[in-house]
């Protein structure tokens, strides 16, 4: 089968992988490692977006206009029946709290997630405010690299990388 691998993912080795329970993440890890030892787990899914998964902006505006007042008052609002960016930290800070001894004890460890998931993580690791953190410029199957120390991520990512990530903000 020919199936695209970013040349960054060739020829990497990891001791450890943790993808999202959802099927995409675990093809996409499947791609770069023959590693059996593919983690699951719910707390890496991509936010709940509750009733309007699947919908736009349009949508959310004309059905829950509540929420876009929110945002732009800079609220944290929950999707209906979903979850908002404070429901998706806990949730991340769980897996690393979880998963500190395997991580930590692994030489190179892979987390295959989705955008909210990354843009928390570099959103936090950078004190962006929340309300910011959908305008962080991320590529999708793109390594971006972090140092896992004392309990904490440390981003290790470089300033061109950085400029564009942080371009929007």
């Amino acid at each position: 089968q020919n199936k695209y691998i970013p040349k960054e993912f060739k020829n990497k080795k990891f001791d450890s992988i943790f993808t999202s329970n959802l099927k995409r993440a675990i093809q996409s890890a499947n791609l770069v490692s023959s590693n059996n030892k593919i983690i699951s787990t719910n707390l890496l899914n991509e936010i709940d977006y509750g009733k309007i998964e699947g919908k736009d902006i349009k949508y959310l505006e004309s059905n829950f206009p509540n929420i876009v007042k929110n945002w732009k008052m800079k609220k944290d609002v929950s999707f209906p029946m979903g979850e908002n960016y404070h429901d998706v930290e806990l949730r991340i800070k769980k897996f690393f709290k979880k998963n500190n001894t395997k991580i930590v004890n692994s030489n190179k460890t892979l987390i295959v997630t989705h955008n909210v998931i990354i843009r928390i993580i570099l959103g936090s690791a950078f004190l962006i405010p929340k309300y910011d953190w959908f305008k962080l410029n991320l590529q999708y199957f793109k390594i971006y690299d972090f140092i896992f120390l004392n309990g904490k991520l440390l981003p290790n990512v470089d300033r061109k990388e950085l400029k564009k990530i942080f371009k929007n903000v």
